[in-house]
């Protein structure tokens, strides 16, 4: 056996063998960098308060709080941390608009026309990338201008994360697959539904850099909603299943800074949405039973994305919640969310272009 030493990853101290399989060697800290270095060589003190602050996260339940109204049509969105998220918002003509949103609820169109999108992620080029159903991802540049051929022939894509590596992966809803578009748009299949690796009806997706693996959810045909793990980098290494939740439709997931899933579903028997939480160990795996925090208000409301607060306006503690319906959501969970290329603040608002307006969005 190989030497062992200490690092915290998550919200769990553990010791790993080093090169063994399966773990991962990095961090996310709450100040929104992965780090290795400041993990292993962080003094005891640090590391108990790391460990002490991830392990004493708080229970809730928590109330979700409207904050804004009137951003229909938004399945998911994404921060740039600059003080806006992107969103989905109707216009005149009978399409959609992509808009920023600050948090006085000023909109400003980046691209219009759109008949609908799905997942929304900064590159950490700054480069916008959006599933437009049915059949492609594209990517709306810095400059302002917006490339519709970035990705396609897809069937129905839907989740979208991008790494810090310049990969976006991708959920193909109606393809039953797990897809990378590698940074020279390049797309491998990464997981293909059978009945050994299960990938039905795909929607939310997160890659986690520290663990280096990629979760996905799963909703097996009149059976229950599920979240699966795959390490792409390692290819001898199995799909696994993390949870699964019998009469419930999974959407969105994100991560939070101490390594913990969350996610947003809806309940089939009442047609009610909720917040959960999985609490993972080092390597991955659910620790404990999931954890339901917080409940979306009756009906017409809807979920389907989240993400944790990130730039001026938004506290970074807080994660964010919307849906088709146009509302957007505050659940104050008292921990920050994992980094992503977008919250590094490289996403940048274009200049104005011709015909470009900006509004108000509705509050509460």
């Amino acid at each position: 056996m190989g030497k062992y030493r200490s690092f915290q990853i998550g919200w769990l101290l553990v010791g790993v063998g080093v090169g063994a399989v399966g773990c991962a060697v990095e961090t996310s800290g709450e100040d929104g960098q992965t780090q290795v270095s400041q993990t292993m060589h962080a003094e005891p003190s640090q590391r108990d308060t790391e460990m002490t602050r991830c392990r004493a996260l708080p229970q809730g339940p928590f109330e979700a709080v409207e904050v804004m109204h009137g951003i229909d049509n938004t399945e998911d969105f994404v921060f740039d941390g600059n003080g806006h998220f992107v969103a989905l918002k109707p216009n005149d003509s009978g399409t959609n608009d992509i808009v920023l949103v600050d948090a006085a609820q000023r909109t400003t169109v980046l691209a219009r026309g759109f008949e609908q999108t799905l997942g929304t992620r900064y590159r950490a080029d700054g480069t916008l990338v959006a599933a437009l159903v049915p059949d492609r991802v594209i990517a709306l540049r810095r400059d302002g201008t917006v490339d519709t051929e970035y990705a396609t022939g897809l069937a129905v894509p839907n989740g979208i994360h991008a790494d810090f590596e310049g990969n976006v992966w991708v959920t193909e809803f109606a393809g039953n697959r797990v897809l990378r578009i590698t940074e020279d748009r390049h797309v491998e299949t990464v997981v293909s539904d059978s009945p050994e690796t299960p990938a039905q009806s795909p929607n939310g997706i997160v890659f986690d850099e520290g663990r280096r693996k990629l979760f996905y959810t799963v909703q097996r045909e009149d059976g229950p909603g599920e979240i699966w793990s795959v390490a792409p980098d390692r290819e001898k290494e199995a799909p696994q299943r993390v949870i699964s939740m019998a009469g419930e439709r999974l959407d969105g997931l994100t991560l939070d800074a101490c390594g913990n899933l969350y996610g947003v579903t809806k309940t089939t028997a009442n047609a009610r949405y909720s917040v959960y939480r999985v609490r993972l160990d080092a390597c991955g795996h659910a620790v404990g039973d999931v954890e339901s925090i917080a409940a979306i208000s009756d009906a017409p409301s809807s979920a389907s994305g989240l993400q944790f607060g990130m730039g001026p306006g938004f506290d970074r503690k807080t994660l964010y919640v919307v849906g088709p319906a146009g509302t957007l959501y505050a659940v104050a969970v008292g921990v920050a969310g994992a980094p992503l290329p977008g919250n590094r603040r490289t996403a940048r608002v274009p200049p104005p272009s011709r015909g470009e307006s900006t509004s108000e969005a509705s509050s509460p």
